[in-house]
């Protein structure tokens, strides 16, 4: 039989915490990088609206990543957006 004290639970409570901590990204991109994001590929000539639709894929430190869809059906394509600083680069 286990006895649950104060400090067991306290000690749990903790582990799970960090556990909690060590999956959340390093750098959360906000929408504003992401919508800044869509239009720096759609300005540039990547992706055309017409054609495709632009969904976020996944982010990292350094990356926003975009999926293009095909409106029409078709395979889709990754696009990228590279961040600085929290900012949207252009070279």
């Amino acid at each position: 039989m286990t006895v649950l004290n104060f400090k067991n639970l306290a000690t749990a409570g903790l582990a799970t915490a960090l556990i909690g901590l060590a999956a959340v990204p390093a750098m959360a991109v906000t929408q504003s990088q992401i919508a800044e994001c869509k239009a720096y590929v759609v300005t540039s000539g990547e992706v055309n609206l017409a054609t495709h639709t632009l969904d976020f894929k996944t982010a990292t430190n350094r990356k926003i990543m975009l999926e293009a869809t095909p409106v029409d059906g078709g395979d889709s394509f990754v696009v990228t957006c590279k961040l600085k600083r929290g900012k949207i680069v252009t070279d």
